[in-house]
């Protein structure tokens, strides 16, 4: 509206608070599915990814894998070094993970903590291992911050769509219990 008189200006307040509005929910879906730490996507973005996932698995009959991950004496860092640290050290393993390791359509995700996933769509068994060892190979390179080196280590555990399930958490949960 270009007038000038009242109901111009009511119409452009109208206009701005819609703005406003669109913009907050913008951010709360970000931040409900988002790590606000690393920008990856978190628990809930990775698990709606992977029932996504498995649902096209099984439509066009491929498999589809995930990893999880676990750092290694990441509660030492924290409690040496500082959570602030700890966090500068978790966006650079996100970081690693997302450049690393993952081929170009496979989802990172941080989990929570130090627990990270991936969601590997149209991989096998053994394109998933192949995935895991670069991970691994990844993480024998130090890692430096400030003046501080650290040497991380993971556990990592697959599962596999459809070999170890087609649910979503069942998936997630097996490959916890692997790692």
């Amino acid at each position: 509206v270009k007038g000038d008189d009242e109901i111009g200006e009511l119409a452009r307040s109208f206009e701005a608070m819609r703005l406003a509005v669109r913009a907050r929910e913008a951010e709360v879906r970000r931040l409900a599915y988002e790590d606000d730490l690393t920008q990856l996507p978190n628990r809930e973005q990775f698990r709606a990814d992977l029932r996504a996932a498995i649902a096209q698995a099984r439509e066009q009959r491929e498999p589809c894998s995930v990893l999880m991950l676990d750092l290694d004496r990441f509660k030492h860092v924290n409690d040496v070094l500082g959570h602030r640290f700890g966090d500068r050290l978790l966006r650079q393993v996100a970081l690693r993970l997302t450049h690393e390791g993952r081929r170009s359509n496979d989802i990172v995700a941080r989990l929570g903590g130090d627990e990270f996933a991936m969601l590997l769509p149209g991989a096998d068994g053994d394109i998933a291992q192949g995935v895991a060892r670069r991970i691994l190979l990844g993480f024998e390179k130090p890692i430096t911050l400030d003046d501080h080196t650290v040497d991380l280590g993971a556990g990592v555990g697959i599962a596999c769509c459809p070999e170890h399930g087609l649910d979503a958490d069942a998936l997630m949960s097996r490959a916890e219990v692997a790692m």
